[in-house]
């Protein structure tokens, strides 16, 4: 069984991430963030966007802990309080000493991370195995973008976005109010052959500019959205987008009408 700790921004979306990218994905257990779940698939945790760490539940009671699961005697301990009523340093301390006793070593160098979540329905114990780079991200943020719009979605919320949509490697992916590119460029982080058309032509030379920037190279296009057939003379895998919205963007009909055609 898996855990994710989920990222308190949008924890619904964040749980559809995770299922989108999991085979059989079944829900066991959602306490506050702590998300417990089964997958037959071995999760690749560092492809989600809305996940802050992942791991492999090892059960509520240090008692029932198989500590074969670590590659070595070496082990830290990193304790998170999630709301819970116990003292995190006592608790630490309480679960080096059980360590102790069992042969191992309390090593705060070690990659052997025993991750403890306390929280207000008891205590998870996990094995470790993702804790996300919010730095990789960053480097992506709109503000760090050749081509910037102050719109442009989270980097983040484009990765969950991206994955909920089916993006992956050799799946080809569409945008069609590409912007600044922001959701293609985290479907071409993780692999997928991406697309783009605007509106507006800066934005279709604003998306070519963003993905060059980082090295993905992008077929965008100037483009109605509502006559893709005529803009590309192919089918796509997936859509994802971000629709217009707000007083700065620039559409001739209402927003309501453009919303319910680009559904239809």
């Amino acid at each position: 069984m898996y855990v994710a700790l989920l990222s308190g921004k949008n924890i619904d979306m964040a749980k559809v991430e995770v299922n989108s990218i999991s085979n059989l994905y079944v829900e066991k257990t959602l306490v506050g963030r702590v998300l417990l779940f089964e997958s037959d698939d071995s999760i690749n945790f560092s492809k989600l966007g809305l996940t802050h760490e992942g791991g492999i539940f090892l059960g509520k009671n240090i008692e029932d802990i198989d500590f074969n699961v670590f590659s070595d005697k070496n082990i830290k301990i990193s304790v998170l309080n999630l709301k819970s009523e116990l003292n995190s340093l006592l608790f630490s301390k309480k679960i080096g000493e059980f360590i102790f006793k069992k042969g191992l070593n309390v090593d705060f160098n070690s990659n052997n991370v025993l991750r403890v979540y306390l929280t207000v329905n008891g205590v998870y114990f996990t094995k470790q195995v993702f804790m996300q780079d919010k730095k990789e991200f960053a480097k992506r943020a709109s503000s760090k973008r050749k081509f910037f719009m102050p719109t442009s979605i989270d980097s983040m919320f484009a990765r969950a976005l991206v994955n909920i949509a089916g993006a992956k490697k050799n799946v080809s992916v569409l945008d069609c109010f590409c912007g600044s590119g922001g959701l293609l460029l985290e479907a071409a982080v993780v692999g997928a052959d991406v697309f783009g058309c605007d509106i507006e032509e800066k934005c279709v030379k604003g998306t070519e500019d963003n993905l060059e920037q980082f090295g993905f190279k992008v077929t965008a296009v100037t483009g109605d959205a509502l006559d893709v057939d005529s803009v590309f003379d192919k089918k796509f895998d997936c859509v994802v987008t971000d629709l217009p919205f707000g007083k700065s963007s620039k559409i001739v009909e209402s927003k309501k009408k453009l919303y319910s055609s680009f559904m239809l």
